[in-house]
């Protein structure tokens, strides 16, 4: 079994379903689109990375640090206007008590650093549709810049090396949690969305 061709194949319709309900790159993006997903981002993304870091194996604590990008929706957020006091107030997600095991924190990490790739593409085109500056307003969608091709290729090939064969179960079950899990999440209204 190939885990990476697994994981792709067999999250496939949670992934499509998440970019169709998150409709980023659609024509037509409004300001008032795109903030509110950055906001609900932020509302996901800060908890599960330091869930992230909390629940990390002692020995791969190290690819964490890198990957951390909440700050990036802090500044994008502030740049497009977003008062700092709208953003303390808005909702968090709190069901990361527990990432399970490697073979679950694998899972989880995999579907979040994975998506800066799609932002390649996501970046540009939201900056050319709302006429942002690179890296103002869109820094989140940019990802690792031009690290990111780099750091997912070291990223997989940690992942390769950590999980034994029995493990990829779990691994595919949590990265499809996870598309789940984030797609209930930009499904409710936030608290503090101004």
């Amino acid at each position: 079994m190939d885990l990476f061709a697994s994981l792709k194949e067999e999250t496939a319709v949670e992934h499509q379903a998440l970019e169709d309900q998150l409709d980023l790159m659609r024509p037509g993006l409004t300001r008032e689109h795109y903030i509110g997903t950055l906001q609900h981002f932020l509302g996901y993304v800060e908890p599960y990375e330091r869930a992230l870091q909390q629940f990390a194996p002692p020995d791969l604590a190290d690819l964490v640090k890198p990957r951390l990008r909440c700050s990036q929706l802090v500044a994008d957020l502030l740049q497009l206007g977003v008062s700092p006091g709208v953003i303390d107030e808005l909702s968090r997600h709190s069901a990361f008590t527990d990432m399970g095991d490697k073979a679950r924190w694998f899972g989880r990490f995999y579907v979040m650093e994975g998506s800066t790739l799609g932002g390649r593409v996501l970046g540009p085109h939201v900056a050319r549709q709302l006429n942002l500056a690179p890296g103002a307003g869109n820094a989140y969608f940019l990802g690792h810049g031009a690290h990111t091709g780099p750091m997912w290729k070291a990223f997989r090939e940690r992942m390769a090396d950590s999980l034994a064969w029995a493990e990829y179960p779990a691994t595919i079950a949590a990265a499809r949690d996870c598309f789940v899990d984030l797609g209930r999440w930009f499904a409710q209204p936030l608290r503090g969305v101004a």
